[in-house]
């Protein structure tokens, strides 16, 4: 298949595309590819829900999948909640956050939500292209969503917000679009507290799978999404339990 190609999938009517090769962010060297699709239509948001089963992901109006020409190191991992324990240190983080409070965010995009998202990419992310986003392309983000989508926000005691999650609601389960948070507090896990929320969130909508995106397991920065177990990571067309300790698949490299 060659960049720029349309292909057909299973439904009549929905169409595929590649878009141009980018340097990949996750592993030094390597060539990053997606197949996308445009969501649209009256079934939407039961297609993306078939998409996210698929090991699709969505920003904006958009599905997408790692389909690289050279490695299938990127792998869609889910948790089932259901089964879910938290270890040691979640726990510990569950308690670290007491102070806390979560609550969807009736207000769509906010100044005070983009000038936290503006400090977590200065510092997690510099040379990342969300760097660069005006409020336009953040309210974009947030607001640009085909199917249902919430806002959480995560205060501290003193009114502060220090952690902001997207998430989209399916029938599949709960798919996390992006976590943003205080970036520079080494003696907090923002981001593991707004995951454990989210698993407790999934719990109690009585869904089966909260969905963390994609996963390479040689990157640093994705490492702490295998910490949360058990865990499933879709490969070969099914999902399957991610085992401990994960053993890499023979075409990751191809």
């Amino acid at each position: 298949m060659t960049i720029g190609q349309i292909t057909t999938a299973t439904k009549p009517k929905r169409q595929f595309y590649h878009l141009p090769e980018e340097s990949c962010p996750y592993l030094e060297g390597q060539r990053e590819r997606k197949r996308v699709t445009l969501l649209q239509g009256p079934h939407v948001a039961a297609d993306m829900s078939e998409l996210t089963l698929r090991g699709y992901r969505r920003m904006f109006d958009v599905a997408f999948s790692p389909d690289c020409v050279m490695c299938r190191a990127c792998l869609p991992l889910r948790l089932p909640v259901a089964i879910f324990t938290p270890s040691r240190q979640q726990k510990r983080v569950l308690r670290t956050h007491r102070d806390l409070t979560c609550r969807e965010s009736s207000r769509g995009a906010t100044l005070e939500q983009y000038h936290l998202f503006q400090r977590y990419q200065r510092v997690r992310h510099p040379s990342g292209a969300m760097r660069e986003m005006n409020f336009d392309a953040y309210r974009d983000i947030v607001e640009c969503s085909p199917v249902p989508s919430i806002v959480l926000e995560f205060r501290a005691m003193d009114g502060a917000l220090v952690c902001v999650s997207l998430i989209d609601i399916m029938s599949c389960g709960i798919s996390a679009i992006y976590n943003f948070y205080v970036p520079d507090c080494p003696h907090r896990s923002f981001g593991i507290f707004a995951i454990l929320q989210l698993i407790a969130l999934t719990r109690q909508r009585d869904l089966p799978h909260l969905y963390l995106g994609n996963w390479v397991a040689a990157s640093a920065k994705m490492a702490y999404k295998s910490s949360f177990r058990p865990a499933e990571i879709f490969q070969d067309n099914g999902w399957r339990p991610l085992d401990a300790p994960f053993s890499h698949p023979k075409d990751v490299r191809r």
